[in-house]
């Protein structure tokens, strides 16, 4: 006799059903996570997260001048991306980056910050709370303990806080753009909001010093003229001129592993 089938193995069908319907995006962190609600919950999450992932990909606005030698970095990522451990990475990251897609919209909004600080994030940690660099920075947004306590990061469980942390990039990048927009006007320069916001995606990475002028010495935004392009010249961190380029990469890539064919694609482990 064919045993009938529990209300626990109805409900965990009705979830999986949830989850791999429609034409959206499949943003499950995974069963385990989804059936920690009731299915209308779950299924509002779901079309919130959907949602969110949507609003995310139709309002990327950052366009900076790209020259030849930023776009071949920038293809370079891109390709890199889109197979091998790389591609097993960003997928990973965006699964667990998804779970917390609204409330981080939410921030990026209320501090009025482009959204596409978000690919920043993945390249820094590729999501993960616990993510540690060689050189100690810590957490989803890889602040160094100096920094993090300006902003209010004290230890390790507030680099690992999603608000907390990314409420605290949020305000230092928008320090470090600030800090473009004194140099271009001390060049006498009109520089595009996207060029400046490629200035502070360096800067994030090799240090305001490096970058800005700090104490009467120029960085390299004087040497390069305020130009994006002209930064391969004069910094000499193969890593450091990589980081904007790869942010772009990592954005163009993650777009075309969730939306290939206007599909669905699952991000399954």
């Amino acid at each position: 006799m064919m045993e009938k089938p529990s209300n626990r193995d109805n409900r965990r069908e009705f979830i999986k059903k949830i989850l791999t319907a429609g034409a959206g995006v499949l943003l499950s962190g995974g069963l385990a996570e989804a059936e920690e609600g009731s299915p209308e919950d779950i299924l509002r999450d779901k079309n919130e997260r959907e949602s969110a992932t949507n609003e995310l990909f139709n309002n990327i606005e950052l366009a900076p001048n790209i020259g030849e030698n930023f776009s071949e970095k920038v293809d370079y990522w891109y390709n890199k991306h889109m197979e091998g451990g790389n591609h097993r990475a960003l997928k990973d990251g965006w699964q667990r980056m998804s779970l917390d897609l609204v409330k981080l919209i939410k921030i990026f909004k209320k501090e009025e910050v482009p959204l596409d600080i978000i690919f920043l994030a993945q390249v820094e940690s590729y999501w993960k709370k616990d993510a540690i660099s060689h050189i100690g920075a810590y957490g989803y947004w890889q602040f160094m303990p100096e920094t993090a306590k300006e902003y209010g990061l004290m230890n390790k469980l507030d680099m690992s806080n999603v608000e907390k942390s990314t409420r605290a990039a949020c305000k230092y990048l928008k320090y470090l753009y600030r800090c473009a927009e004194m140099d271009a006007k001390s060049l006498g320069k009109e520089i595009s909001k996207s060029d400046l916001w490629t200035w502070a995606f360096w800067a994030y990475n090799h240090g305001q010093g490096n970058v800005f002028s700090v104490g009467g010495k120029t960085g390299h935004f004087f040497d390069s003229d305020g130009d994006p392009n002209n930064y391969f010249k004069f910094c000499r961190s193969e890593e450091a001129t990589n980081y904007a380029p790869k942010i772009f990469g990592v954005a163009r890539a993650l777009k075309e592993i969730l939306f290939k064919n206007n599909e669905a694609v699952k991000l399954e482990k």
